[in-house]
């Protein structure tokens, strides 16, 4: 996870951003990115958190907006083809007040961290497959028309986030049960995902699959993943290289077993230790 799943996503958002990507504000990106989204989860799940964690909160957010403002404010005019000069130019059509910089900055910030946290989590996940059933590295390696099947399945069987958190916008009742206007509802992706009225041998990967990508690995609806084709490619990618250049991959058995961090939605894996042979 260290040293791959963690270390793709960041680069390809900063090039759609436009920004700068030398060693030492990577490194700044990447820790404040993935802080971002560990506070997030830490706000959100203690109802009442204490003056340190609020403290630590309002330190994190303002090293957020201490990066990424200045080329927020450079490119207000617009003009360019980078992603923050897309959201000045096209967020006032889209949303009402979305000329002004909280909204660019919270749009901004929100594809920055999200995009990392989930995309690596899910690099881990198809890795992961990779290593516990190698024939198919094989398989693709021979056909990688196969690849992005491979990925689709993986995600189903993974999800990036493993629920989803829906509001209640009115009353109603649904299997039986009373539900009020403001309650909330958490769907569960992993079960929906390997529901065997939908999927055949659902705990399986089948690279010939009908429908492959009727998952709800990208969630579904009006709330579908924003990046899902960006982070489909990058996972794409990772498959095809890896196949090609780390031969032989599996998971390493004098090491740690694979261990998943993190609580709630997203639990990407801690250590996810690795023996392969690499290409001379």
């Amino acid at each position: 996870m260290s040293q791959l799943a963690y270390r793709i996503p960041l680069p390809v958002i900063l090039r759609m951003m436009d920004l700068p990507t030398d060693p030492e504000l990577l490194e700044r990106y990447n820790r404040v990115a993935h802080s971002f989204g560990a506070m997030r989860w830490e706000l959100t799940t203690n109802p009442d958190p204490t003056g340190e964690v609020r403290e630590r909160a309002r330190a994190l957010s303002q090293e957020m907006r201490d990066i990424l403002m200045p080329f927020l404010e450079a490119r207000r005019d617009g003009t360019g083809d980078d992603l923050i000069s897309r959201l000045w130019r096209d967020l006032p059509g889209l949303i009402e007040g979305g000329d002004d910089d909280d909204a660019v900055f919270s749009n901004l910030t929100t594809l920055f961290e999200a995009g990392i946290g989930t995309t690596a989590g899910a690099i881990g996940d198809v890795l992961y497959h990779l290593m516990r059933e190698p024939r198919y590295q094989e398989i693709l390696r021979e056909d990688e028309s196969r690849i992005p099947a491979f990925v689709e399945e993986a995600v189903r069987l993974a999800a990036p986030g493993h629920y989803i958190a829906r509001q209640v916008a009115a009353d109603t009742e649904l299997f039986g049960a009373r539900l009020r206007r403001g309650d909330m509802l958490h769907a569960m992706i992993l079960t929906a995902n390997r529901d065997p009225k939908r999927f055949d041998c659902p705990h399986e990967v089948d690279l010939d699959r009908r429908a492959v990508r009727g998952h709800f690995g990208f969630s579904h609806g009006p709330r579908h993943c924003a990046g899902h084709a960006v982070g489909r490619t990058e996972l794409q990618e990772v498959v095809r290289a890896v196949v090609h250049r780390l031969p032989g991959l599996t998971l390493d058995p004098d090491q740690p077993a694979p261990v998943r961090g993190g609580a709630g939605a997203r639990r990407p894996w801690k250590e996810l230790h690795a023996r392969f042979e690499p290409v001379a």
